[in-house]
């Protein structure tokens, strides 16, 4: 594979096709897979999706033969990204969902681990999810950080992925997003990753994006107190702004947490802004300063 880190794709397929002849000679049905697999994702770099969909799908079954988890998790995520940039969402997030799940049940590989939360984040800013996207890459990134691990290269869709929940949340509500997320366990950023919603086919802006949740039964006023928390005012600060006792304020706000099932103010303003129940403010300079650091890669 050093031809391959190399760009020098086209002597790193002609070694790799060699060695699979190999294998395939001395009987070793495993190793052959596991090189057809590593061809595949010399494909992959070349955006030829159907070859390396196939490769991937072969190596896959040779795979779930021999009961390889770790393997099987490394195709499935592949398989995953080809999904996901051909824009077939439902699909791209059961694979990364099964890749996630085989390595946190099976290998406890936290590289893998990280890689399938990035996937399932990818996804979700990519169909409007745009807080749960925030959150799984700084869960995904705080993983990394702990065990050591390099920067991830990121290719286009992801690099684009990022840009959208950025763009759809404000750098505010982005950071304090990504930041919840690196505060998660790694039992619950696995456990919020395999919670969320296969999308489903909408009608509105594209095939794949889901359909836009309800406004979850807020009073008018809730709706309200929700504008003001978006803005960042204390329940004094929301009190004097509607005419409302402090104590009041705060039932307020409590309802809406309650309703919303988050536990924090900004996780509440995220859902909101993400599911529409109120506009995204316009971004102002000083936005920039809370940006997570990790977020611009």
């Amino acid at each position: 594979m050093a031809k391959e880190d190399q760009g020098d794709y086209d002597h790193a397929a002609t070694l790799l096709e060699e060695a699979v002849a190999l294998f395939q000679s001395i009987g070793d049905p495993l190793l052959a897979a596991a090189v057809r697999h590593s061809l595949g994702v010399v494909y992959y770099e070349q955006n030829d999706l159907q070859q390396a969909s196939t490769l991937f799908a072969d190596a896959l079954q040779e795979f779930r033969i021999h009961d390889q988890p770790w393997l099987i998790g490394y195709a499935l995520a592949n398989l995953g990204k080809i999904a996901r940039a051909q824009g077939d969402f439902v699909r791209a997030t059961t694979l990364f969902a099964e890749s996630l799940t085989l390595r946190w049940d099976r290998v406890g590989d936290k590289v893998g681990i990280a890689g399938s939360l990035r996937g399932l984040a990818s996804i979700a800013a990519q169909t409007g999810y745009s807080a749960r996207a925030a959150r799984l890459y700084g869960a995904a990134e705080a993983v990394r950080e702990a065990i050591g691990a390099p920067v991830p290269r990121h290719h286009p869709p992801s690099e684009e992925a990022i840009a959208n929940a950025r763009a759809s949340l404000g750098m505010a509500l982005f950071a304090a997003a990504w930041n919840e997320g690196r505060g998660l366990t790694l039992a619950n950023a696995v456990a919020e990753a395999l919670a969320a919603p296969v999308p489903e086919v909408g009608t509105d802006h594209c095939d794949k994006c889901p359909v836009p949740a309800p406004r979850q039964r807020l009073t008018p006023r809730e709706l309200e107190v929700l504008h003001l928390v978006r803005e960042g005012c204390s329940n004094r600060e929301i009190g004097e702004r509607l005419y409302i006792s402090e104590r009041t304020a705060r039932t307020h706000v409590q309802n809406i947490l309650n309703k919303l099932d988050v536990s924090t103010r900004a996780a509440a303003a995220a859902h909101a802004v993400e599911h529409g129940l109120i506009e995204r403010q316009r971004r102002s300079p000083s936005d920039e300063l809370t940006a997570p650091a990790g977020a611009t890669t």
